[in-house]
């Protein structure tokens, strides 16, 4: 599993690699991705090897000087990834977005091994699109949305959804949510408001990487928002790039703010949590739509073609989520979103939880590893 650079690409992949496990059970799965970017942290925690290749992104415009060095380096990471390819001799190469994804695939292809791939937007990426569009290298392409057939030309395009892990699904949620965690989260869970008709926990967050502009708000307002709502507790979580930037001092609330660089059981922190506040990725809003929680939404407006913001407009057409834009999202917006979803014992939010009751299973898991077992005879 090529993948890597943000949780957009590691989280699919690691919720089809679990599935895949359960079926075949000594099916050996490894990783591919690069030392310097998060997966190298994450994925092993997640119970699978990962291995080094170089990568490097592509730069707009694509005129740029800088991309003389990204093809340089991803023709060194092309010749790594022929060496590791050589030397496994896997069954398959299942690519699910990010930078490392080009060389693995593309060495998996001169090897005649077969390649599928997984793309979680609508408007798929630079990878997916030389991928399939111009090295036609897949044997099938998994797809988030129906949208991405227009960009992409073959076909071997299919409309799964986008996978996400198991214990995030609803139906698996657990009941014992504060049962494992440790440092920070366990102050939450263990000191915190007792779990009670009034109590409320709120997550935070700016995607895997973080975000300065939702760090910079929250920085500014979360010590009112605890003093406002006396039965709410925070979890926020700031990127790791960011963590040691944050004032950790922000107030004292024993039990009622836990302040981390990643979150590593996102299942915990969805089954325990009442309300979101994060980007709109693909993923995330999956994740979210399978877990039933309502959100507020500010998408990155630093995307291709800004399709974080029609993710969000997507669910908040469904009333499913709060759509706020950045050039808006301020720390009295913030508290005036909150107030308006908790006020009057907190009408509008349940409105929101009634509504995503009527979205449709997330099968996509499912899907893609049953697809890849029976096309590979596993």
């Amino acid at each position: 599993f090529p993948c890597g650079g943000t949780g957009g690409p590691f989280s699919p992949a690691v919720a089809v690699a679990d599935r895949l496990r359960s079926l075949v059970p000594d099916l050996a799965i490894d990783f591919v991705g690069s030392r310097d970017r998060i997966e190298w942290d994450v994925v092993p925690k997640s119970g699978y090897a990962v291995r080094s290749v170089p990568c490097a992104p592509i730069h707009r415009p694509l005129s740029s000087w800088r991309n003389v060095r990204s093809v340089l380096v991803q023709f060194l990471g092309l010749l790594k990834a022929l060496w590791l390819l050589a030397r496994k001799r896997p069954r398959a190469v299942v690519g699910t977005g990010g930078y490392v994804t080009v060389p693995t695939c593309c060495a998996a292809w001169l090897l005649r091994i077969p390649v599928f791939l997984h793309e979680s937007n609508a408007y798929p990426g630079l990878a997916t699109r030389f991928l399939v569009n111009t090295l036609r290298c897949a044997s099938q392409v998994y797809l988030g949305f129906e949208e991405a057939k227009r960009h992409l030309r073959g076909d071997k395009l299919v409309v799964t959804g986008n996978p996400v892990r198991a214990g995030i699904l609803v139906k698996h949620q657990k009941a014992d949510f504060g049962r494992g965690a440790t440092g920070a989260l366990a102050d939450v869970f263990n000191d915190g408001p007792s779990r009670d008709r009034d109590s409320f926990r709120i997550c935070i967050m700016g995607g895997s990487l973080g975000a300065q502009k939702i760090n910079e708000v929250l920085h500014d307002c979360v010590g009112g928002i605890l003093t406002k709502f006396t039965k709410m507790s925070v979890i926020w979580q700031t990127g790791q790039g960011y963590y040691d930037e944050v004032d950790q001092d922000c107030g004292v609330f024993p039990g009622r703010l836990a302040i981390l660089p990643f979150l590593h059981d996102m299942p915990l922190v969805y089954s325990s949590c009442d309300l979101f506040v994060c980007r709109a990725g693909a993923i995330t809003c999956s994740e979210l739509v399978a877990a039933r929680k309502p959100s507020i939404l500010i998408p990155s407006p630093n995307v291709t073609d800004d399709h974080q913001t029609k993710n969000a407009a997507a669910l908040e057409k469904a009333g499913w989520t709060v759509m706020l834009q950045e050039e808006d999202f301020t720390s009295r917006k913030l508290l005036d979103t909150l107030d308006g979803l908790l006020c009057d014992n907190g009408r509008a939010l349940k409105r929101m939880q009634v509504a995503l009751q009527d979205a449709g299973e997330n099968r996509a898991c499912n899907d893609i590893a049953e697809s890849l077992a029976s096309s590979l005879e596993l």
